[in-house]
C-alpha cells in the first residue's frame, strides 16, 4: 500500500508539472506571436505613413541626376544673350538718346565726345547687364538644386527611418522568436526531469514494496535469508 501511495503519488507530481510546464510555454508562445504581430503591424503603420516621402525623394533624386549636366555647365552670355534680356534694348535706346540729345544742345552734335559717351554707355549698360544676367543664372541654378537636394534628401531620410525600424522590427521578432523556444525547451525539459522524478519513485516504491513482502509474514531481519 505504501509503495503504491508513492508511485501514486508521484505520478500526479510527474503529470502535474508537465501539464504546468506545456501551459506555461503555450502562455509564452502566444505572448511572443502576439508581440510578432503587433511589431509587425507598427512597422507597416511606419512604412505607410512615410512611403510618400520616400517616393518624393526618389523622384527628386532622379529629377536632380538628370539635371545636373545643364545645372553644373559653365553660364555663358554673348552679345545676343544680352540684346535678348528683357528691357535691355529699351534702355540702351532711351540712354543713347539722352546722350545724344544732351551732345546736341551743347552744340556738339556727332563730335567725338557725343560718340565717345554714347560709347562709354552702351559698354557700361552691357557690362551691368552681364553681371546681373550671370548672377540670375547662378541663383536659378542654384534654387532648383537646392530644392531637388532638399526633397532627395527628406525622402533619403524617411528611407533610413524606415530602414531602422525595420532593423528593430526584425531584432524584436527575433527576440520572440528565442523566447518561445527557450520556454519551449524549459517545458521539455522540466517534462523530462517530472518523469524522471516519477521513475525514481517508482523505483522506491518497488523496493519498498519488497521489503514489506519479506516482512508482512511477521518474520525478522535475524532469521530471513537474504538472497541478492
Amino acid at each position: 500500500m505504501v509503495a503504491a501511495a508513492l508511485i501514486g503519488s508521484a505520478a500526479v507530481g510527474a503529470v502535474g508539472s508537465s501539464v504546468a510546464a506545456d501551459k506555461a510555454a503555450g502562455a509564452q508562445k502566444k505572448a511572443s506571436q502576439l508581440s510578432t504581430d503587433t511589431q509587425r503591424q507598427m512597422f507597416d503603420i511606419t512604412q505607410e505613413k512615410l512611403s510618400p516621402y520616400v517616393s518624393a525623394g526618389n523622384t527628386a533624386t532622379n529629377m536632380l541626376v538628370d539635371k545636373l549636366p545643364d545645372l553644373t555647365k559653365p553660364i555663358m552670355l554673348d552679345q545676343a544673350a544680352l540684346e535678348a534680356t528683357p528691357g535691355y534694348k529699351f534702355a540702351l535706346d532711351q540712354g543713347l538718346k539722352s546722350i545724344q540729345s544732351s551732345a546736341a544742345k551743347r552744340g556738339l552734335g556727332v563730335s567725338g565726345a557725343a560718340l565717345k559717351g554714347a560709347t562709354q554707355y552702351a559698354t557700361g549698360l552691357a557690362d551691368n547687364t552681364y553681371q546681373n544676367q550671370f548672377k540670375n543664372n547662378l541663383d536659378s541654378s542654384n534654387a532648383i538644386y537646392n530644392r531637388l537636394f532638399n526633397l532627395s534628401t527628406l525622402g533619403e531620410n524617411a528611407a533610413a527611418g524606415v530602414g531602422k525600424a525595420a532593423q528593430e522590427t526584425g531584432a524584436n521578432i527575433g527576440n520572440n522568436i528565442t523566447n518561445a523556444g527557450q520556454a519551449q525547451a524549459a517545458s521539455h525539459l522540466q517534462t523530462g526531469q517530472s518523469i524522471g522524478n516519477f521513475a525514481n519513485a517508482a523505483a522506491n516504491g518497488y523496493r519498498a514494496n519488497q521489503l514489506t513482502d519479506m516482512y508482512g509474514g511477521g518474520s525478522s531481519p535475524s532469521s530471513t535469508s537474504w538472497d541478492w
